[in-house]
């Protein structure tokens, strides 16, 4: 019995195992050898656990698929359908995301330290204590996304839209998010200590007990935000009487 990787585009089998008797066995011989898999068709599988450090999954179809617990460090997955993917505790650090879409994904408690999801889609995607140190997010669609309690210190969010999220608790210290748009998003006791909003859209915003101290808010549109409580020791920009404090 063999178990056969096909394209999602062709259908035609792109790696074939003679040994594995599953896809997840399949797909960590594939990584081991170094087997390019840019377009494999992996939707719905159940991959929890799989050990696929570095592996070229561009352009795969793995929207629905159980990556929970899964060690993808270094991964590419460039424009790859991560659409509904479950990918609770896996390690992704330092991979390559971008263009990738990730709507209603879930990434709870991952590890995304220096990923990068350059103009990546993560509309409504889960993201609640996920690890993301110096992930980049350049111009990436978090719209409606859960960062709860999500560690971004030292990320670039430059020109993210991140409008009507929940951010509370999110930890954003010294993170870029220039030009960012977070308008109607809840950022309610978030660290945002040294963070760089200039030019940020911050509108009808509430950062309610966050901590703004020496952040950046220099040009930012702050209509209606709500700072009441926050912390704004040496901040820049801050325009009283913008919104409610």
């Amino acid at each position: 019995m063999s178990i056969s990787i096909k394209s999602r585009w062709t259908a035609e089998v792109i790696f074939n195992s003679l040994t594995a008797k599953a896809v997840k066995e399949a797909l960590e011989e594939a990584a081991k050898l170094g087997i390019n898999l840019s377009g494999a068709n992996l939707s719905g599988m159940d991959l929890q656990g799989a050990q696929l450090p570095g592996i070229d999954l561009s352009g795969a179809l793995l929207n629905g698929a159980d990556l929970d617990s899964a060690n993808l460090e270094g991964a590419v997955l460039i424009t790859a359908d991560l659409v509904g993917t479950s990918m609770m505790g896996a390690n992704l650090k330092s991979a390559l995301l971008n263009h990738a879409d990730l709507t209603h994904a879930v990434l709870w408690s991952a590890c995304l330290s220096r990923a990068v999801f350059k103009h990546a889609t993560l509309k409504q995607a889960s993201l609640c204590a996920a690890e993301a140190g110096e992930a980049v997010f350049f111009e990436a669609d978090l719209e409606g996304a859960n960062l709860s309690e999500a560690k971004l210190t030292c990320s670039d969010l430059r020109g993210a839209t991140i409008t009507s999220a929940n951010m509370a608790h999110c930890v954003l210290e010294r993170a870029v998010l220039i030009k960012a748009k977070l308008g109607s998003s809840d950022c309610e006791r978030a660290n945002l200590t040294r963070a760089d909003l200039k030019a940020a859209d911050l509108t009808n915003c509430s950062f309610k007990n966050a901590n703004l101290s020496y952040a950046d808010l220099r040009d930012a549109n702050q209509t209606g935000m709500n700072w009441s409580g926050a912390t704004v020791t040496w901040a820049k920009g801050l325009v009283r009487g913008a919104g409610t404090q």
